[in-house]
């Protein structure tokens, strides 16, 4: 008698949706089902703006061995702003003036800086896809694009990623750091990389935090996306959402109007100035 042979499960997990799953899985879920509504807003301006212009930079050094100019960097902000600016429907946190210097200070610091630290690079906004794990169900591909890859004076290539928050973050125990980031892990792995590098651009401020490559982090990734995959595989109606993560806001996860927005709205309490400068009289005024 004739038995159809099941399809195995195949997974394309990139880096950011592990990360997005990590800050709420029902977020994740849906954004895997193609739901929800991506924004656009002053701060991906800004920081597209500054990766794509150190991105110019490393292409040329690297074809060419010969550094760029500063005025060529700022040149290439200038029209990477221009370009990202000019597209509809564009969430202003900061005004377009404010995020242009932005962009420039973030720009020359980095020239003046983080530029004397580094080496040519082999590859620069370069995707890979490789396969994590396989068995008789599932396959799963961890896909992503390092920001700059180099090579150190002992053969070890060395990965290193641009960040451009606001404020540059407090310099917390590494081991947390070692422990629970999953891009560090996932580029680790992907190119046998002795180091994955986080550059913080916040001028006139950086920060630099390496995250070596542990060994014993690739049993884990494989153990976390294969859990992921089996929660999607469910097909479940819905997975647990988290509710205690900066994600959980109405500026920043895709699916806050069809989920807990539809009871807070799109002006949740915790961003209502005028109700907090009340409770906090309230609060004074009762003690």
């Amino acid at each position: 008698m004739y038995s159809p042979i099941a399809l195995k499960h195949v997974h394309k997990f990139r880096q950011s949706f592990l990360n997005q799953f990590w800050k709420c899985p029902e977020s994740a879920r849906r954004s895997n089902l193609g739901m929800g509504i991506q924004t656009n807003s002053s701060d991906l301006i800004r920081g597209n703006a500054v990766h794509n212009s150190i991105e110019s930079f490393g292409q040329i050094w690297s074809d060419n061995d010969e550094q760029p100019k500063l005025s060529d960097l700022l040149n290439w902000g200038v029209e990477e702003f221009e370009i990202l600016s000019s597209e509809k429907n564009i969430h202003w946190r900061q005004s377009p003036e404010e995020t242009y210097r932005a962009v420039e200070a973030n720009l020359d610091i980095w020239y003046a800086d983080i530029l004397p630290l580094l080496r040519v690079p082999i590859a620069v906004e370069q995707k890979f896809e490789s396969i994590l794990y396989e068995d008789a169900d599932r396959k799963i591909y961890l896909t992503g694009t390092p920001d700059w890859v180099q090579v150190n004076d002992e053969g070890a290539v060395e990965i290193i990623d641009w960040k451009n928050p606001k404020s540059c973050p407090t310099n917390g125990p590494l081991w947390i750091e070692d422990r629970s980031n999953l891009q560090a892990m996932v580029y680790n792995w992907a190119f046998q990389a002795e180091s994955f590098t986080l550059v913080y651009l916040s001028a006139p401020k950086t920060n630099i935090r390496r995250i070596p490559n542990r060994a014993e982090n690739t049993q884990a990734l494989i153990e976390i996306c294969v859990s992921i995959a089996v929660s999607l595989e469910a097909n479940l109606t819905s997975l647990p959402m988290r509710w205690d993560s900066w994600y959980c806001d109405p500026n920043w996860c895709p699916h806050w109007s069809e989920c807990r927005g539809i009871s807070l709205g799109d002006q949740p309490f915790w961003k209502n100035e005028t109700d907090l400068a009340k409770r906090q009289k309230l609060t004074m005024e009762k003690l």
